[in-house]
């Protein structure tokens, strides 16, 4: 029996992975639709998923699959207080150059802001997504490296 081609199972994963930035993405526009920064960088990141999709997932994976024993091992409750309480300042350092740091760190607040005055019941939603796009990203790097 041949081995099917990985090239589906990972574009699959990418686009599930897309789909999810997609949606969190949009969330965030929606709750701050009149702030000019947050429009900037979700036309940036709606821009990349049409027309790299494949490198969205290799760009922000790592940095899930970093905090995956936090995502995987907590309560969504802690999870979220983790990330909330987080500066995440070697992320921000990675960034490409001033305008994409200030970026980044302007968004980690926004998200920061939505992720405390969730409700419980979205503040699941919430992590459900993040679960599931550390699960793509595991499964698409499982195929990438033949695991």
């Amino acid at each position: 029996m041949a081995k099917p081609n990985n090239g589906s199972l990972m574009q699959r994963c990418a686009t599930v992975f897309n789909d999810n930035l997609k949606m969190l993405t949009k969330d965030l526009g929606v709750r701050f639709p009149k702030d000019p920064i947050v429009y900037r960088a979700t036309s940036r990141i709606m821009t990349a998923l049409s027309v790299l999709p494949m490198m969205v997932i290799e760009s922000a994976g790592p940095y899930l699959y970093a905090y995956r024993n936090i995502i995987y091992d907590k309560d969504y409750n802690e999870a979220l207080k983790f990330f909330a309480d987080n500066d995440f300042d070697e992320e921000v350092r990675q960034a490409n150059g001033a305008d994409d740091m200030s970026m980044i760190q302007y968004i980690i607040v926004k998200t920061k802001d939505v992720i405390k005055i969730l409700p419980d019941n979205e503040k699941k939603q919430y992590m459900d997504i993040v679960i599931d796009l550390l699960d793509n990203y595991v499964d698409y790097l499982a195929e990438k490296e033949n695991i």
